[in-house]
């Protein structure tokens, strides 16, 4: 598929999401309509590695998609990698000791001075 085809496929999820298209205007029972709407987003969350789903789409579609947006890292200024961690220690000469702790997560870094330097 051409990126073109895909959001036309997005396009075609957003549509199918509408209340009056997944109720099939009152035709469905809400049983049918519920597995209508998990089918819907089986067939999004395939789509979604192919393609994250157009802003504009998830704006304007009657239901969440954000979940299928794309992703970007929003982290905070003072978050940083590990070897950035180890390069700011070194340029103030404080010693970086990795531990392996077996899963992934935050390091919550805090250390005490008496240098008058770092009182801030």
């Amino acid at each position: 598929m051409n990126k073109q085809e895909l959001i036309d496929e997005w396009d075609a999820i957003a549509s199918s999401l509408a209340p009056e298209n997944l109720h099939e205007d009152g035709e469905i029972s809400q049983a049918e309509a519920d597995q209508k709407f998990m089918e819907i987003h089986n067939e999004a969350k395939a789509l979604f590695q192919k393609m994250p789903c157009p802003q504009d789409i998830i704006d304007r579609c009657d239901d969440d998609l954000s979940m299928y947006a794309e992703q970007k890292e929003k982290y905070h200024p003072d978050i940083f990698s590990v070897k950035d961690l180890k390069d700011r220690l070194a340029q103030v000469g404080l010693p970086f000791e990795e531990v392996e702790s077996g899963s992934d997560g935050v390091i919550c870094l805090c250390f005490a001075t008496d240098d008058e330097d770092y009182n801030e």
